[in-house]
């Protein structure tokens, strides 16, 4: 299921804050997003210098978990937040984040935009795309299931780890993408599936399996790499990471680690 993933929004009365510098006044512009947008890998760092050059005030990036994460604090600060731009939400939080009535019109013609989608929100504005979907061992699956219906309904399909869709994005897109598939009738599908689940994780876990065992799973971290880093070091101590299995296009840390 092709989705405007990641969105951005403006926050209502504030453009930029001053930082009141003893020295000088450089206005400041805060945006709320997700943590692996401003890793040291990631895009918000040359963002940060090309932005700085253009609009002479330091752009400043809070990052958090997740979009559920970023709209959680969003809600919580209400009209007392420092965030002047939230960027990193996707269209499963879109109606939640305009219910709080703290964000403000962009006023961008979208029709100047070159869009994959049609887009239609005087809220958001998406900058990028995505598609749900498994990751697999193909060594381990030959024949995958072809579609969410075939790997919901079949019994032959193979267990699997979802994120749990209460504190994660990416597990709440499930429930939608099932809910978009099936209709109302999503509820029996669930009910078929429901043993195929075999575990749930938070949001930016990752998990190392072979062979249907779980060798080890990093959570409760900033990132996915810190994550991964994790995983891998539980995997080491208890002598199972030669067991786990990657997958091409696999993190290099994977790779520097042996796995």
């Amino acid at each position: 299921m092709k989705t405007p993933k990641l969105l951005t929004a403006l926050i209502y009365g504030v453009c930029l804050s001053a930082t009141g510098s003893a020295h000088a006044e450089t206005p400041t512009l805060t945006v709320f997003t997700y943590s692996s947008f401003t890793s040291e890998w990631g895009p918000g760092p040359l963002i940060k210098k090309a932005y700085e050059t253009r609009c002479q005030c330091n752009l400043k990036f809070v990052g958090l978990e997740d979009g559920a994460a970023l709209l959680s604090r969003l809600k919580l600060e209400g009209n007392r937040t420092s965030a002047d731009v939230i960027l990193g939400l996707d269209t499963s939080l879109i109606a939640e984040a305009q219910a709080t009535e703290l964000l403000a019109p962009h006023d961008v013609n979208i029709a100047d935009i070159n869009l994959a989608v049609t887009w239609s929100n005087s809220y958001f504005l998406p900058y990028d795309f995505g598609y749900f979907g498994f990751v697999y061992d193909g060594e381990e699956i030959q024949t995958p299931p072809k579609s969410l219906r075939d790997l919901m309904l079949n019994p032959d399909s193979p267990p699997v780890i979802i994120q749990d869709p209460r504190t994660s994005t990416p597990g709440l897109g499930l429930i939608l993408w099932a809910r978009k598939v099936f209709g109302e009738d999503d509820i029996d599908a669930w009910e078929k599936f429901a043993s195929k689940i075999c575990k749930h994780t938070k949001s930016n876990t990752i998990v190392l399996a072979k062979n249907k065992q779980l060798c080890a799973s990093g959570t409760g971290q900033t990132s996915r790499v810190d994550a991964l880093n994790q995983a891998i070091n539980k995997a080491k101590s208890f002598g199972f990471l030669e067991n786990c299995f990657t997958f091409p296009g696999r993190i290099h840390l994977c790779v520097k680690n042996g796995a």
